[in-house]
């Protein structure tokens, strides 16, 4: 055990000097597909908590009400309870007025996610990405990937390597999503 622990805290020790060069990333925006706690659905339901408004349309959301996002042939479509507001096309977002934990998102299976939740149609598949800072990314990864009573410097290592991990998907521009393939991200509610 001394031994796993001399090792991830010598890790920790080289990953703390590389990411200088990278200073910008750590405030770069990441980007991630939620399906793992989604699945593939035609419809998904989403409360708002907070000012959210349509990036499209500029159209406020209401505060406290839930909307469901339906995908039909690529074609995205919005419902406030029975009644259909607006047909997009392949994609919306939803956008918070001002960035912050008072503004988010709870998805169907009870996660809330601050930041932009854009919805791709993916045929008749509804996929959320929710778009958000690096810094409020990694505090939605860290508990699902390591237990707040491991040691402080496990704690440590494994955010350093967190960061570095979504650094290379994000410097390239790339979006990562929220099963083992990538790092498991719980959104703002983990």
């Amino acid at each position: 055990m001394k031994k796993l622990f001399a090792i991830l805290l010598a890790a920790s020790m080289l990953f703390t000097v590389i990411p200088q060069g990278n200073a910008s990333a750590d405030t770069s925006q990441v980007a991630v597909k939620l399906v793992n706690y989604i699945g593939k659905n035609s419809s998904i339901d989403v409360k708002v908590t907070g000012n959210y408004r349509i990036s499209e349309t500029g159209s406020a959301l209401n505060s406290g009400q839930t909307y469901t996002v339906k995908a039909s042939s690529g074609v995205l479509s919005l419902y406030s309870g029975n009644q259909k507001l607006r047909e997009f096309g392949a994609q919306f977002s939803m956008v918070p007025v001002t960035y912050g934990t008072s503004s988010t998102l709870t998805i169907q299976n009870g996660n809330s996610y601050t930041g932009t939740i854009t919805f791709q149609a993916e045929g008749s598949i509804v996929t959320p990405v929710n778009k958000l800072p690096m810094e409020d990314y990694l505090k939605g990864v860290l508990p699902k990937e390591v237990s707040s009573a491991y040691p402080l410097e496990s704690l440590k290592a494994q955010a350093v390597s967190a960061r570095t991990h979504a650094s290379r998907f994000t410097s390239a521009g790339k979006t990562m999503d929220d099963t083992t393939s990538y790092q498991v991200y719980g959104g703002y509610s983990s």
